[in-house]
């Protein structure tokens, strides 16, 4: 009865990650994360989660790629991020730069939310 409890509690943490997950969502971030999902290929022998911070123009624009820690400093060529200044998203509605935090996971799943500083 106990792993039975336990499942429940483990979807039901799986499923408020993922309503906060799009709760915040701009379409930017909703976006890149399905840019990502459609590319990101974890590479063998990966066991860490890769975070990047990427600041994206009003243009829709990528203007940086922040690698966060070593491993996404040595994967950032795995990752599929586009080029700096390559059109990525579609542009800003409000007129703002948004910061995004992309995180790629070993088992294949993407995360995208908006960083604030």
């Amino acid at each position: 009865d106990s792993a039975a409890n336990n499942s429940s509690e483990k979807s039901t943490a799986t499923t408020a990650a993922a309503s906060r997950e799009t709760l915040f969502d701009t379409n930017q971030v909703a976006e890149v994360r399905s840019y990502f999902k459609k590319r990101w290929q974890p590479p063998r022998g990966l066991s860490q989660p890769l975070q990047y911070s990427l600041p994206v123009g009003v243009d829709g624009a990528l203007e940086q790629i922040l690698p966060l820690g070593t491993a996404a400093r040595d994967y950032v060529d795995r990752a599929g991020i586009p080029h700096i200044g390559q059109p990525f998203v579609s542009p800003s509605r409000n007129g703002q730069n948004v910061k995004i935090r992309a995180v790629f996971k070993p088992n294949g799943q993407v995360q995208t939310f908006p960083e604030t500083d």
